[in-house]
């Protein structure tokens, strides 16, 4: 993840310690996350009751046992889809707008046009 390989330094102390910055795909994972779990809470029905049915053929503590877990499972995908959706969109952020890379030594964040 090392930017700086060879002749690209940081352009205010000159060290060669430049890592990638990736603030939009940060926030863009952590809202889709958010709101894949929002989407799954008002829709987690559907799941729980795919859970009733196949857990049913092992009596009503199948049944109960299975809503459950279909719950569960239909929230951690809606959960980590979201997620990977928004690290996608702000990793398109990052790299068409505004890639940058941050100096390890003066922790000032540089844009990478500007590195030479």
């Amino acid at each position: 993840m090392t930017a700086g390989s060879g002749k690209r330094r940081c352009p205010y102390c000159g060290s060669s310690g430049l890592v990638e910055h990736h603030p939009a795909k940060r926030l863009g994972a952590a809202f889709g996350a958010v709101t894949g779990m929002t989407g799954s809470i008002l829709t987690v029905a559907g799941g729980a009751e795919a859970g009733a049915v196949v857990g049913a053929f092992a009596g009503p503590a199948g049944a109960i046992v299975g809503s459950l877990s279909g719950a569960i499972l239909a929230s951690m995908a809606a959960t980590t889809a979201g997620g990977l959706i928004g690290a996608r969109l702000g990793d398109l952020c990052d790299s068409h707008f505004l890639d940058t890379v941050q100096c390890r030594t003066c922790h000032r964040y540089v844009n990478r046009s500007s590195v030479g």
